[in-house]
């Protein structure tokens, strides 16, 4: 797979405008399988870099790119940088001029998703229309989260993108079954290929056989073609020891080396090995990570730690972090420094430079190999090196490493620690932004069970955001039973005001709407909660004289409105306000469904009426929509529409 990404890296360099970046990879992780589109943003990071460098080199073809990403995304910008750090370096994030008052200030799950998903596509469009061709390549895509494969269909599903994008996917087919989600991936891809006008194209890369193994030994030995037939029988032993893999031929080989049994005769000037003491002192390696402990236990006791702490950092790593944690650990300051060792497992072929200060395993069972011998194998050792980064790291490399920190600290943290749940808060909050809802369920469960049993007397305002957070990622996923549990313990907290119960009261509502359908209890249940909070809702014969009577006197108010609101309108701050305005935005959704006109008129024009008395929200714009919609096609007022 290296090879073949290689060769084409070499390909794609040689044609188009070679000064702009047209190929970046990125690679899914095993180890860190909870981090969401890990392998999409590392494509997208090292894309970003590459512009960033070539910005700094006053490069007019990268400006513009700069500047097209910059007029094009807009808001969308800080949205991506939580995934894609380096996109900050190239146009600055938007102000955040508006407070979110919870999760649910939008109420669509599913929106959030496409929202993501549609910055990913705008992004695309950019770099293709500007590096052609572009190039993605995504390795090991059998350990691919849910979201990065749907991301992955939408990009080559877009018809508008007309300047071209290849996703070179690689993954090993003997992990992958019928039911895995990356065949529903890959047969949904073949099914709209024809009618959405792009191609697929299928390599199966198989093991190799006794010649092609023969041909490898050849090479290494740097040997002659005449003399294939001497290393034949080498060969049909490395094809029964290996299966024919090829990354496990060619550590078998150096095994045979390093253990005496393939050596150099210095006498007769060429390679000497006995085929019956190679059968006898050998066993089937299937299993590769055997072979490769056997060859890291022999090198230098500085390389083993080096190598160990740098497989718990995930399949691609960051040079400065290790560098930290080198800092911290290192039993001597006379000793090889980490550049040096670094230079020695890329010539041992352990890893290979990805960018500057960025360095990737040649092969995932190199780390597994790293993590699965000595200490690296207590969870102590995972947790070590996560307090270690979350103590030293800079804030900024912390927040880019901040699912890979919390998953280390996670391993070994069982006990009851508020700073490592406030963490935890922290990566469910960062994962909630990205639309990975399991991701953020996972870790507001974690960071709650990390709270001391006095939770709500000693850390009520972290308590509240855990339990917040948790039922809205339950919500989301539809486990109902976690639901009931987190809504409960918050309900039962008699301290917190309506305002801070508010997003418990949005996800039953949430529920009852969207999950079950239905809306007519949805709007009571809703007229219930706001009627016990002080908030007058009409209901029954009332409703009518009550919608139309607000809907004169709101129109009546819009009219005298300055436009001054308007170009520079200020923000809704008063938690009252915000709290009504929510719950009647999702009275209004409900009301929609339930076909239920008057509280429908209502709701949109008490949204509108709290606006022009306390300023805008989030809701306010799908208020003075609707309000539109309703003054002309019930009043038939085009003017004041």
């Amino acid at each position: 797979k290296s090879s073949l990404v290689s060769a084409t890296r070499a390909h794609v360099e040689s044609i188009g405008n070679a000064r702009i970046p047209q190929m970046a990879q990125g690679k899914f992780d095993q180890q860190n399988y909870d981090e969401p589109y890990s392998g999409i943003a590392a494509v997208f990071d090292e894309i970003c870099s590459n512009i960033k460098a070539g910005i700094d080199r006053d490069e007019a073809n990268y400006v513009s790119i700069q500047t097209e990403i910059q007029s094009e995304l807009e808001s969308e910008i800080k949205l991506l940088q939580s995934l894609i750090p380096t996109i900050s370096d190239i146009v600055p994030l938007p102000d955040s001029d508006s407070e979110s008052t919870s999760g649910f200030a939008n109420q669509n799950f599913e929106a959030d998703f496409e929202r993501l998903k549609y910055s990913f596509r705008v992004l695309t469009r950019i770099l293709s229309s500007h590096c052609r061709p572009l190039v993605f390549v995504l390795d090991d895509l059998q350990w691919a989260d849910a979201a990065s494969l749907q991301t992955i269909d939408f990009l080559l599903s877009d018809t508008e993108n007309t300047t071209g994008l290849v996703i070179i996917g690689l993954y090993r087919s003997n992990e992958v079954n019928d039911t895995h989600p990356l065949t529903k991936t890959i047969q949904g891809l073949d099914e709209k290929a024809n009618k959405l006008g792009f191609d697929i194209t299928n390599i199966e890369l198989q093991s190799l056989n006794v010649a092609s193994i023969n041909k490898i030994i050849l090479a290494m030995l740097n040997m002659d073609d005449a003399d294939e037939t001497k290393t034949r029988g080498l060969a049909d032993i490395c094809c029964r020891r290996t299966l024919g893999n090829p990354f496990f031929v060619i550590e078998f080989i150096t095994m045979l080396e390093m253990e005496g049994l393939l050596s150099f005769n210095l006498g007769l000037l060429k390679w000497v090995w006995s085929e019956k003491e190679i059968e006898e002192a050998t066993m089937s390696t299937a299993n590769v990570v055997d072979l490769l402990q056997a060859r890291m236990m022999k090198m230098p006791a500085d390389l083993q730690r080096l190598m160990q702490y740098a497989a718990c950092l995930g399949s691609e790593f960051k040079v400065s972090a290790l560098v930290i944690l080198w800092a911290q650990i290192a039993t001597s300051s006379e000793g090889p420094g980490v550049s040096s060792l670094l230079r020695r497992l890329e010539e041992g072929n352990f890893i290979e430079r990805s960018s500057k200060n960025t360095c990737r395993w040649m092969h995932d069972k190199i780390q597994e190999a790293a993590l699965s011998f000595g200490l690296a194998m207590e969870d102590s050792f995972g947790f070590s090196v996560g307090l270690i980064l979350y103590q030293k790291l800079p804030a900024r490399e912390l927040e880019d490493m901040l699912f890979d920190v919390v998953n280390l600290i996670n391993k070994g943290q069982s006990s009851t620690n508020v700073e490592f749940a406030t963490l935890n808060y922290r990566a469910a909050k960062k994962a909630r932004e990205a639309s990975a809802f399991q991701t953020s369920s996972m870790y507001s469960s974690i960071g709650i069970g990390l709270l001391p049993a006095d939770k709500w007397e000693s850390h009520g305002d972290l308590t509240l955001k855990l339990y917040t957070l948790g039922v809205e990622m339950e919500v989301a996923l539809g486990n109902d039973a976690t639901i009931e549990v987190y809504s409960n313990e918050v309900l039962s907290q008699n301290d917190l005001t309506l305002f801070e119960k508010l997003p418990i009261f949005l996800a039953k509502a949430h529920k009852l709407s969207n999950v079950d359908r239905q809306y007519k209890e949805t709007i009571e249940y809703l007229r219930r909660i706001m009627s016990e909070s002080g908030y007058w809702v009409p209901r029954g014969v009332m409703l009518p004289f009550h919608s139309l009577r607000v809907l004169r006197r709101t129109v009546k108010a819009a009219k005298k409105t300055p436009k001054s609101f308007f170009e520079r309108p200020r923000l809704m701050k008063d938690p009252k306000h915000k709290t009504e305005i929510l719950l009647l935005s999702r009275m209004f959704y409900s009301s929609y469904f339930a076909k239920n006109q008057f509280m429908l008129v209502f709701s949109a024009c008490k949204m509108v009426e709290i606006t022009l008395e306390s300023g805008v929200s989030p809701m306010s714009g799908q208020a003075f929509a609707s309000l539109a919609a309703i003054v002309n096609g019930l009043l038939q007022d085009r003017k004041t529409r």
